[in-house]
């Protein structure tokens, strides 16, 4: 008979399995509208069930993106249903309650703090009011981080903490250096101020290294100091990378959901993994209702 976490990787690699395919991504970039795209997702793939009772006459964009999102959100429970004492898995989970609140943050109709997000903005030294989104952004953020990794060590060990390490850290890292990128060229944000919002929990990314970023003067300076952390992807472009960096993410998790036998480590490579999933239909159904050239929307896809 199999244990708990047996049976838990068995589902988990057998949802992965099911996951859109090159051949399947190459084949929705040939519908010609959105109507088709859902037909073939209907007719062809894991989200058969989930879309069975959109009428396909009154296709709104917007309806089949909540329902591709509340899909991801049923997988998620189809596992977290076998863990709920996991402090590890339940903390990783917190983090979409964040994305929500950050989301609607500044809209006229807010969102009910959860307990969470209560907890964390009592954390905050600052009025909440006072605090531009970017700053309530990385103090959520910041602690959250600070607590889920302090979890991970705490309740895993060796190969385990070694492989949620990894894969943490590194997620922390790419999003430190999307955010110095978009910070120091995108909205020319002094130095200091960028370096007071980096999360100080890298692996790679470390006081030297942060200050050659730091100093870079030009785009193509910064693209060759940031080349070091992209390596596993091809003719990397420093435009490029927020792609980039779901690449590397989508290159490591894809590792190891096939050979970690620690569920916490699978779980979560499941989550990545769905989650570029997601983000590549949509970028497939706004291309095509933009009508995009095919090779444009196949280029910001993570296959």
């Amino acid at each position: 008979m199999r244990s708990l976490n047996e049976t838990a990787l068995v589902k988990l690699r057998a949802m992965h399995g099911k996951m859109l395919k090159e051949k399947e991504y190459l084949e929705i970039l040939n519908c010609k509208n959105v109507l088709e795209i859902i037909t073939y997702l209907k007719n062809n793939t894991h989200y058969k069930k989930s879309l069975q009772n959109l009428e396909e006459k009154n296709v709104e964009k917007e309806k089949v993106k909540t329902i591709l999102k509340t899909h991801a959100l049923n997988n998620k429970n189809k596992i977290f249903k076998y863990f709920k004492e996991s402090k590890i898995l339940s903390i990783l989970l917190k983090q979409d309650e964040i994305s929500n609140f950050l989301n609607h943050n500044f809209n006229k109709t807010q969102p009910k703090k959860t307990k969470t997000i209560k907890k964390l903005l009592n954390n905050l030294k600052s009025d909440e009011k006072k605090l531009n989104h970017f700053k309530i952004e990385f103090a959520l953020y910041n602690s959250y981080f600070k607590k889920l990794l302090k979890t991970v060590k705490s309740n895993s060990k060796n190969i385990e903490l070694f492989e949620l390490n990894r894969l943490l850290k590194t997620k922390i890292e790419l999003i430190n250096l999307c955010s110095i990128y978009r910070k120091k060229f995108l909205i020319e944000t002094p130095i200091s101020e960028i370096k007071s919002e980096i999360f100080p929990f890298n692996k790679n990314l470390n006081e030297n290294n942060l200050q050659n970023i730091l100093e870079s003067k030009t785009k193509p300076e910064l693209e060759e100091n940031f080349k070091k952390f992209f390596k596993k992807v091809k003719n990397f472009k420093i435009e490029d990378v927020e792609i980039c960096s779901n690449k590397i993410e989508y290159i490591i998790s894809k590792h190891y959901i096939h050979i970690s036998f620690n569920i916490t480590t699978v779980f979560y490579c499941f989550l990545v993994l769905q989650k570029i999933e997601i983000l590549n239909l949509l970028k497939i159904i706004e291309g095509i209702s933009y009508e995009m050239p095919k090779e444009r929307i196949k280029s910001l896809l993570i296959i």
